[in-house]
C-alpha cells in the first residue's frame, strides 16, 4: 500500500519498511544487487545530466554524496581535484568504496566514504560546497527528512545536486506490481502477449490511482521483496520533482536547473528529474 510520510499514524508501517530495506541492501542479495546498479549505469555519456555535475564542480570544492553507493561519483569525478565525502547505510557499498579509493582509480582526489546514516549525517551544518544526490530519493521511506538533512549540508552560495526518476508525473515505477518480474521490455523481447497486455493495464491503473494519492507517498512492498531484479525494482518513494522542488526554494533556495542545462548542453533522459539549486541564505 501507498502511505503518506506527513501522517503519524504511517510511523510503525515506515519504521518495518525501514528495517526491510535495511536488511535487503545489507544482505548477501546485495552484493548481486549493487553489481547490477553499477553495470546499467549509462548515465555519464557527454549529453547526460550527470555531467551537469562534473560541469559545476571547481577545484578545490567540498562535496558530499548522499547515498554513495560503491563510489561511482568518486570515479567520475576524479581529475576535478575535489575533496570527496562519500556516505551509504550499506556496507556492502562502502567496503566496494573503500577497496577502489585503495587503488589507482580515485587516487587524485582527497575520498572517504562512512557508513551512516543519510537522515542523520551528524556533520557540521553548511560544511559542503556540493551536496548531490544521485538515484537516490526514490529508494528512500523518509524523502522530505532527507531534503531537510541534504540542505542542512549546503554552504551558502553552494548548490545542492539531486538526479531522480520523475515517478509522480508518470504515476506508476517499476516497483509496483505490473504483472510478472520481467520489465516491459524484456516482455516484449520474449514475446509475452498476456504479461504484455496485463503490463500496460496495470500500467494504467497506477497512473489514475496515484493522482488521488497525497504529498511525499511512499509504496511499502516494492517489488524487490518478492525476487524481483528489474531497474528500480527497490524504489519505494513516488518521486516528484514538484514537491522536491517545492520543500526546496520554500527553505531559501533558488532553482538554476535550467542555467547549468545550459551550460552543460545536456539532455536529461524523458523520465528523469535534475535538480540543481543554489543555496541563497
Amino acid at each position: 500500500m501507498f502511505v503518506c510520510v506527513d501522517e503519524s499514524w504511517n510511523a510503525a508501517a515506515l519504521q518495518q519498511l525501514d528495517q526491510r530495506l535495511e536488511e535487503y541492501y545489507n544482505g548477501q542479495v546485495s552484493v548481486q544487487y549493487y553489481d547490477a546498479a553499477q553495470t546499467a549505469n549509462e548515465e555519464w555519456g557527454p549529453n547526460s545530466s550527470n555531467q551537469v555535475l562534473l560541469n559545476l564542480l571547481k577545484e578545490g570544492d567540498a562535496i558530499i554524496d548522499l547515498g554513495c553507493g560503491t563510489g561511482v561519483v568518486a570515479e567520475h569525478a576524479q581529475q576535478r581535484k575535489i575533496k570527496y565525502t562519500g556516505i551509504d547505510w550499506s556496507s556492502t557499498a562502502i567496503d566496494v568504496a573503500k577497496s577502489k579509493s585503495s587503488t589507482s582509480t580515485v587516487d587524485s582526489i582527497d575520498a572517504k566514504f562512512i557508513r551512516g546514516s543519510i537522515y542523520d549525517t551528524g556533520l557540521k551544518s553548511q560544511s559542503f560546497d556540493v551536496v548531490t544526490s544521485m538515484f537516490v530519493i526514490e529508494h528512500l521511506t523518509r524523502p522530505e527528512k532527507f531534503i531537510e538533512e541534504a540542505m542542512r549540508l549546503v554552504r551558502k552560495g553552494g548548490i545542492l545536486f539531486i538526479l531522480c526518476p520523475d515517478y509522480r508525473r508518470f504515476g506508476r515505477m517499476p516497483s509496483l506490481p505490473l504483472g510478472g518480474n520481467n520489465s516491459l521490455k524484456e516482455k516484449i523481447l520474449r514475446g509475452q502477449i498476456m504479461p504484455i497486455i496485463t503490463h500496460f493495464i496495470m500500467a494504467m491503473y497506477w497512473k489514475v490511482k496515484t493522482k488521488f494519492i497525497g504529498p511525499w507517498a511512499v509504496w511499502t512492498e516494492p517489488a524487490c521483496f518478492h525476487g524481483v531484479w528489474r531497474p528500480d525494482a527497490d524504489a519505494v518513494y513516488l518521486a516528484s520533482r514538484t514537491e522536491i522542488i517545492k520543500k526546496i526554494t520554500q527553505a531559501g533556495f533558488s532553482d538554476s536547473t535550467s542555467f547549468w542545462l545550459a551550460q552543460s548542453k545536456a539532455k536529461p533522459a524523458k523520465i528523469d528529474c535534475l535538480i540543481v539549486a543554489t543555496r541563497n541564505c
